[in-house]
Order: C-alpha cells, then sequence, then structure tokens
C-alpha cells in the first residue's frame, strides 16, 4: 500500500560523520568526536524507500544512504566510479562494459540464509536493471531505460522475457547493449533510484518494498515506523573507508 508521509523523523546513528563541520578523516576510535546522532524534521513527502518507486527528491536522498548506483554523480555534477570500479564504451557508443567492484556487500538481512548480507554481483545488476524495465506497481522509472537500453520497450510490453540489452558477461561484469549512441547514459544511471537491490530482498519484502530497502549503502535500515520515524544506523562493512580504514 503507498502512502503519503507528509513529515517524518529522520535519525542517523553513526561512528564517523561531518556532523559539525568536522571532517571525516579527523574521527577515530579514540577521538572526542567519534559517534553521535544526527536527527532532522524531513517535511517533504515520501511515500516509498524503494529505488525506481522514488518520486520526490525528499525519497532519492534517503534512498541514497542506503543503496548505491553503478556510478555516483557528485555535488559538481561530476560522475565517479561506484558500484562500477571502471567501464568501457565501444567505439560506436551502444556497448557499455562494467566491471563490477569485487568485495561489496549488501547489509545484513533476514532476507538472507543466516541473515548475513552476501556480495553483490553483476547478477544483481541486472536483476535491478531488469526490474527497471518492468511494468509493475512500484516501478515509475522505466520511462529512464525503455528505447534506451536494447531490447528494453519489448520487456516492458511483455512481447519478450528478458532484456537483451541487458548481459552478464562473468560474476563482475556486464554488458548493456543501447538502442542508438546515447551520451547521456552513464548521468541516467547515476540515479540512486537505479540503486542496485538483491533479488532476495525483492522476493522476500514484494509486500512491503515501499517501507524496506536492501542495499550496499553506508547506512542501513534499523527501524521504520509508518509515518513516525525512520532510523538508520551505521553500515559497519561498508567498502569505502577513510584513511583511517574505518568505514
Amino acid at each position: 500500500m503507498k502512502y503519503s508521509i507528509n513529515s517524518i523523523v529522520f535519525v542517523v546513528l553513526f561512528l564517523f560523520s561531518c556532523q559539525n563541520g568536522y571532517d571525516n578523516k579527523s574521527l577515530s576510535v579514540d577521538s572526542e568526536r567519534y559517534g553521535g546522532i544526527f536527527s532532522y524534521n524531513e517535511s517533504g513527502t515520501v511515500k516509498s524507500i524503494f529505488p525506481t518507486s522514488a518520486y520526490y527528491q525528499s525519497e532519492i536522498q534517503l534512498i541514497s544512504y542506503i543503496a548505491e548506483p553503478l556510478v555516483k554523480m557528485n555535488e559538481d555534477m561530476s560522475l565517479s566510479p561506484c558500484i562500477a570500479e571502471s567501464w568501457d564504451v565501444s567505439p560506436n557508443g551502444l556497448e557499455y562494459l562494467f566491471n563490477i567492484r569485487e568485495g561489496i556487500y549488501f547489509h545484513d538481512d533476514p532476507c538472507f540464509e543466516s541473515s548475513d548480507g552476501r556480495e553483490l554481483d553483476a547478477y544483481d545488476v541486472a536483476f535491478s536493471f531488469t526490474k527497471a524495465c518492468q511494468d509493475f506497481e512500484n516501478n515509475a522509472l522505466s520511462h529512464y531505460l525503455r528505447g534506451i537500453i536494447k531490447g528494453a520497450n519489448d520487456y516492458f510490453e511483455g512481447r519478450a522475457d528478458e532484456v537483451i540489452g541487458i548481459e552478464v558477461i562473468s560474476k563482475h561484469e556486464i554488458k548493456f547493449v543501447l538502442e542508438n549512441p546515447y551520451s547521456e547514459f552513464i548521468p541516467v544511471i547515476s540515479n540512486p533510484a537505479l540503486s542496485i537491490y538483491p533479488k532476495e530482498y525483492f522476493e522476500t519484502y514484494s509486500g512491503r518494498l515501499t517501507t524496506h530497502l536492501v542495499g550496499t549503502g553506508p547506512f542501513k535500515i534499523s527501524n521504520y515506523e509508518d509515518e513516525k520515524i525512520l532510523i538508520l544506523e551505521r553500515n559497519p562493512g561498508y567498502w569505502q573507508t577513510d584513511d583511517e580504514g574505518t568505514s
């Protein structure tokens, strides 16, 4: 069920942060400022925290704390590697080969066997992007990829069982084939609404995707009370670390 959260209290529990203007690199276990709680009242509309059903900036902002896309767009609008550590584009501009970073793990969650988060791989990327091309209730972003990725339109309209332009090459390589050269493909897929999530999450929470999310981001969901409060806690297994090796 979808609903509007007109005002939600958002709380982040973290062991290092940029709060109060301090740089992450200055924080350590021995620091007086190690750890803390940051909270704010989100007055923007929040109907969902499932990536492809996100519409409002307030939703996309929350998702970006929990899950990550292949490529990240920075504040200055530059692009940098994220889930994908590198990529190559064919000379004709039709094929994009992404190398998926090793050692990235999904958050621990009951959707996994023994509740331990597993390593993300190219099959997760293929699953997430295939879902983004599918016609179902919680996908409002298919227009981002239909007409762009080869076969996305046929899959969306039920004329095909797969998106032929999404091809897993190996556990850590995935190739996208486009209908036509499209120079904005990388900026498009940097949207947090096209973040990567595991199949186990989608299947386990199929009836309540809008209120739960399992990703690879620096924070994971600790508690979500409908229309009241969302608590995120630090992901201790986050793949990015500071100069002291702290994630």
